[in-house]
């Protein structure tokens, strides 16, 4: 994994957890310098201490690589995306006298805005969703059933 990968997958997991450095810093043990270092990409972690910041953050240590490969399908998707329909159509001209005449915002811009919003919103909280499943799978199960209780 590459170092940049790996800062940027660090630093999208404690956001997701909801955490600022300085709490990650406290809850691993780390110091606050080297953990934004680490989410800069300045410096990469040994892997004993990818292990504080991620078990701290309660995460498995495979959530760096979900993430990572989370990011990438991002990254992947936003390729598809067309700017051009971004970019204001030319100013028509009016009249005889060849000015410009003004035209409203464009409304496709303000819709992709919102849309962008909302579904980043939607991101974080299926990324939630999906370490929340990730922890439930990892926990232990009992295997004793319920005892029915006495007089039923």
């Amino acid at each position: 994994m590459l170092a940049g990968e790996m800062s940027v997958a660090l630093a999208v997991l404690r956001v997701v957890r909801g955490w600022n450095q300085d709490d990650l810093a406290k809850a691993s043990g780390v110091r606050n310098s080297s953990v934004s270092d680490y989410e800069r990409g300045r410096k990469v972690p040994e892997l004993r201490t990818l292990e504080r910041l991620v078990s701290a953050m309660g995460y498995p240590l495979s959530a760096i690589d979900q993430a990572r490969m989370f990011i990438q399908a991002l990254r992947a998707g936003s390729r598809l995306f067309d700017s051009t329909l971004l970019v204001p159509p030319a100013m028509e001209l009016s009249g005889d006298d060849q000015t410009p005449a003004p035209r409203a915002p464009a409304p496709l811009q303000w819709e992709v805005e919102q849309v962008s919003a909302e579904m980043g919103r939607a991101v974080s909280r299926m990324i939630r969703v999906v370490f929340a499943l990730a922890g439930a799978a990892h926990a232990p199960v009992s295997e004793t059933s319920p005892k029915p209780r006495a007089g039923a």
